[in-house]
């Protein structure tokens, strides 16, 4: 079993399947024996008989394993199709790491528009792609995947798309300007909608910016004034030069904002690490997973790890958890974008 398939299969929840019963065995009784050797046989029959019960829930609970093993890639594997990424999550991802680009083309004489998105992997970047139906995905000069369109057709789609759809009041006057000027050129009455969306549980916007911006983490540490263990569980979001933005998801996630400096470039993070505050978090991505393979990984590490907490295990399986720890580590990661 690969990494992958020991992680999703660490996931299952509910086993599935009928209950099944040993087969019946055949009661056989045995003549002309002397009393000790019938107790003798009886009890040979017995251990024979229990012997094969053994093996038969050994070899039916190795089934279900199978089963659900199958189930749930099946289900993660559905959960990752393009069915999931619609406007709100494209709206996200652009609030967390897209741009809006006027260059002045000096052959034409005119202005060039451009809508972009960056990300280290570029699975997701082709399935932007293929939801736009329009697009380019390449390697850009600084090492980052970017898709971005240019022409007309694609342009428009993408406003309707964003159109009231954006919540962070600096990426709508952004999106405003761009319209105006693209109003401008090709002579059209486009209005964008200046009102920010209301965040919601209830849309894919969090999954969207969280792929830009967020990641989950597990953190195992040991208490200085008791030499305790204490677990845990992060979620947090990173927004450059934009603490006031950070402050409106704050007003539905909770958690604390905090400032970052790393190589000598500002930026913000809202931080969730409260146990209370877990089941949300579980709830939301599992109906709208996260898309980008980075963090739909370490969402399904996040939840493992809060089903040990809940049922107490924890303390138990620390050694897994360092395990686990080691492997997020490995995952690629992110970069923090300038927006």
């Amino acid at each position: 079993m690969n990494n992958q398939q020991e992680t999703f299969a660490l996931m299952l929840l509910r086993p599935y399947g009928k209950k099944g019963s040993p087969e019946a065995l055949r009661e056989t009784t045995h003549w002309g024996l002397a009393p000790e050797k019938q107790k003798k046989t009886k009890n040979n029959t017995i251990e024979k008989n229990n012997t094969i019960e053994k093996n038969n829930t050994i070899e039916k609970n190795n089934t279900i394993e199978k089963n659900n093993t199958i189930e749930k890639n099946n289900t993660i594997e559905k959960n990752n199709t393009i069915e999931k990424l619609d406007a709100y999550w494209l709206a996200g991802c652009f609030e967390g790491d897209g741009c809006l680009s006027i260059s002045n083309n000096k052959q034409k004489n005119s202005l060039s528009f451009s809508f972009i998105l960056r990300q280290a992997d570029p699975k997701i970047l082709y399935k932007v792609k293929s939801f736009i139906s329009y697009g380019s995905v390449y390697m850009d000069k600084e090492g980052y995947w970017t898709f971005c369109i240019r022409n007309k057709k694609s342009l428009y789609k993408v406003i309707n798309l964003l159109n009231g759809k954006l919540i962070l009041q600096k990426r709508i006057f952004q999106f405003e300007k761009w319209v105006t000027h693209l109003n401008k050129k090709y002579n059209t009455n486009i209005v964008p909608i200046t009102k920010p969306a209301k965040l919601s549980w209830e849309n894919a916007w969090l999954t969207g910016f969280a792929d830009a911006e967020g990641s989950f983490s597990i953190l195992l540490s040991v208490r200085k004034n008791n030499n305790k263990n204490r677990l845990r569980l992060r979620f947090y979001l990173d927004l450059s030069e934009s603490f006031l933005c950070l402050q409106k998801i704050q007003q539905l996630l909770g958690g604390t904002l905090h400032k970052k400096i790393k190589n000598n470039f500002l930026y913000y993070r809202l931080i969730i690490d409260t146990f209370n505050k877990a089941p949300m978090l579980i709830n939301y991505f599992s109906n709208f997973p996260p898309l980008t393979t980075t963090l739909y990984v370490r969402f399904i590490r996040y939840t493992r790890v809060y089903g040990w907490y809940v049922n107490k295990e924890w303390i138990n399986k620390k050694e897994k958890i360092k395990h686990l720890i080691v492997l997020n580590k490995r995952l690629k990661k992110k970069q923090i974008i300038k927006s």
